[in-house]
C-alpha cells in the first residue's frame, strides 16, 4: 500500500494540469506549493478527520511568526488567531516539503552553505518549534534527493550522499526517490510513505 501510494503522488504532481512549462519566468515556487498540496491531501487519509484538519500552508505559529510552514495538522478543539495563525497548543504537526531536496557545498566557500549548515538551519527551525509544544510531530517531506553512484570512481572524488546528510535530522523524514533517475523511465524509490503513516497514527489530541 505505502509504495504504491508514494508512485501515486509522484504521478500526481508529474500530470498535475497546472505546472505546465513556462516560458519567460520561473515558478518553483508554485511548484513546491502544488507538491504541498498533493502531500497534505495524501496525508489527510491517515489522520482522525474526527479529531484534526490538514491544513495547506502557509502556517504560522505564534512567537514564532518569522518561520513559514507548508502544512500543519490542527486540533479541531483548536481557534484561528487569524487566518493561518495558531497557537503552538493547538497545532499537531508540522510540515516542511521539498520537491528536489537541499543543496550545499561539501566544503566551505566563500557566500555558500555547507551542506551541514543547510541540515542545521531545517533542524534548528523545526526545534524551535518544538520548545514551545513538545508534542508537536515533525515532518520533512522530499520528492527527490540525489544518492550518489556506489561505483562511480574513486578518482573522481566522493560526492556528497544528500540523502544521508538529510536523514540525520532528528525528524520524521520521508524522501521518496532518487533524483539521479528522474529523467528515467523507472524510477528509484528511496524512503516508503509507510514512515510518514506511522508516525501520523502517533499524533496526540
Amino acid at each position: 500500500m505505502s509504495k504504491s501510494e508514494s508512485f501515486q503522488i509522484l504521478s500526481e504532481f508529474q500530470k498535475n494540469e497546472f505546472l505546465k512549462p513556462q516560458k519567460r519566468k520561473s515558478n518553483n515556487r508554485f511548484r513546491g506549493h502544488v507538491f504541498s498540496s498533493i502531500g497534505m491531501n495524501h496525508i489527510a487519509k491517515h489522520i482522525s478527520l474526527e479529531e484534526f484538519t490538514p491544513v495547506l500552508g502557509p502556517v504560522w505559529i505564534k512567537d514564532l511568526e518569522w518561520i513559514e510552514w507548508d502544512g500543519a495538522i490542527i486540533k479541531n478543539s483548536s481557534k484561528e488567531i487569524l487566518p493561518h495563525y495558531y497557537k503552538p497548543s493547538d497545532i499537531a504537526a508540522i510540515f516542511e516539503f521539498k520537491i528536489n531536496g537541499i543543496y550545499g557545498t561539501k566544503y566551505p566557500q566563500k557566500g555558500k552553505k555547507t551542506v551541514q549548515q543547510v541540515v542545521k538551519s531545517i533542524n534548528d527551525n523545526f526545534e524551535a518549534a518544538k520548545r514551545l509544544n513538545k508534542n508537536l510531530g515533525c515532518f520533512y517531506i522530499s520528492l527527490y534527493e540525489r544518492r550518489p553512484d556506489s561505483k562511480r570512481k574513486r578518482s573522481q572524488g566522493t560526492p556528497i550522499d544528500y540523502y544521508a546528510e538529510t536523514k540525520k535530522l532528528p525528524i520524521t523524514t520521508c524522501i521518496l526517490f532518487n533524483s539521479r533517475f528522474r529523467a528515467k523511465s523507472e524510477q528509484v524509490q528511496l524512503d516508503s510513505w509507510a514512515n510518514v503513516i506511522t508516525e501520523l497514527e502517533s499524533l496526540k489530541v
